[in-house]
């Protein structure tokens, strides 16, 4: 089984992320074909236009609609990502990072014609639950062409800090240059670079966004839960 290193999950526990160089980039084009098979034959459950969703309040998404096109259970979808959440690199990162006995909860497939406001999934999951997300995304990405930025700290949710940021970035988004003097954009981050192949993992709680995205970002993610 994959293992990470001490000094993996002492980033982690400490910033609430890690990136994983290359983990999957022997299997690339075969995931990214897969993913695309799987859009190509099975029509999305969700598609959520900047107009009608908070996490897509960005000056971008001021100009014109873009979208963000869901579709869950993503991996079931296909014979060749159907095996992934028992791959012994997943299960290694995730016995790496979580003590405690987990489950695998859910994948879902996504397609970015958008940026992303300041966020943090709080969905779905209770608050005591620890739940992170191993997420491929299948195309090269930096700052200016929608990478992740994530804000480190910020899975202690419980803090003042993330409490803070719950009100102002995540709850208030039209109101950062007001209250903060800069663009959402210029908030303190960290922007994770991706090559395809690399996994990115992060804490359910870690605050992220993206901007300068270009159109049709591909992404999967597969989530598993303290039980």
């Amino acid at each position: 089984m994959f293992q990470l290193s001490p000094q993996q999950r002492a980033f982690f526990d400490a910033f609430g992320f890690l990136k994983i160089p290359g983990l999957f980039r022997a299997e690339i084009d075969a995931l990214a074909a897969a993913f695309d098979a799987v859009f190509a034959a099975h029509p999305p459950s969700m598609v959520i236009s900047s107009d009608e969703d908070v996490l897509q309040r960005t000056p971008r998404a001021a100009t014109r609609t873009y979208r963000h096109i869901i579709a869950p259970d993503f991996v079931e979808k296909s014979p060749v990502l159907r095996d992934l959440p028992d791959d012994p690199r997943v299960r290694g990162v995730v016995a790496g990072l979580v003590d405690r006995p987990v489950e695998y909860r859910a994948s879902d497939g996504h397609l970015f014609h958008c940026d992303t406001s300041w966020h943090y999934d709080a969905y779905g999951t209770p608050l005591e639950q620890t739940t992170i997300k191993l997420s491929f995304y299948l195309d090269r990405l930096r700052a200016d062409s929608g990478a992740i930025r994530v804000i480190p700290g910020t899975h202690d949710h419980l803090s003042a800090f993330s409490r803070r940021l719950q009100e102002t970035l995540y709850r208030a988004p039209d109101g950062i240059r007001e209250l903060y003097g800069v663009d959402a954009e210029e908030i303190p981050s960290w922007t994770l670079d991706n090559d395809p192949g690399d996994v990115l993992v992060w804490s359910f709680r870690t605050f992220h966004a993206s901007f300068h995205g270009r159109e049709g970002r591909r992404s999967f993610f597969l989530a598993f839960s303290t039980v």
